[in-house]
């Protein structure tokens, strides 16, 4: 992984070891159907996002005026695109660090937003990964809520016993 995302084929490729690591997690996270149908989706992603590497969209969009000022406007381009990028970066790399499913929470955050300006801004991109990051966000949510509570309740039946 680059150390540095300074453009949007870094940054595709960051989302690309993100969806990987999101094929790692524990599989108990997540309820078993949700988990067979997210890693049927991540199969289907990857070779989705590493054809976003090779459109002329990505690589050279000041070629394309009609697209351009689209990039332009959603901020994709210039000091916005850098600050978004590096607002990333931190996350990527402190989840990179971490492993912490935190970490992780808040790098797909911030993808979904700049894959969101993307599937806006470039036709024929689509929305399917950053649609994918905000279900997953969601359900790891839920989870995460189901499992404060449930600790929440145990916590109080072991009191109850003292």
């Amino acid at each position: 992984m680059p150390e540095r995302i300074r453009d949007i084929k870094e940054f595709i490729r960051a989302i690309i070891y993100l969806f990987d690591k999101v094929s790692r997690l524990d599989k108990r996270m997540f309820r078993d159907v949700f988990y067979h149908n997210m890693i049927s989706t991540l199969e289907d992603s990857g070779p989705r996002l590493y054809a976003l590497l090779e459109s002329p969209y990505i690589s050279n969009p000041e070629e394309f005026p009609e697209i351009f000022e689209e990039i332009q406007s959603a901020g994709l381009y210039g000091i916005q695109l850098e600050l978004k990028l590096e607002s990333f970066e931190v996350s990527f790399l402190k989840y990179q660090d971490s492993e912490d499913i935190e970490d992780l929470k808040e790098a797909l955050d911030k993808g979904s937003v700049i894959l969101s300006s993307l599937g806006g801004a470039i036709p024929g991109i689509g929305t399917f990964a950053q649609e994918f990051i905000d279900f997953l966000l969601k359900e790891i949510k839920k989870r995460k809520s189901l499992s404060v509570s449930l600790l929440s309740w145990l916590t109080s039946l072991a009191k109850g016993r003292s």
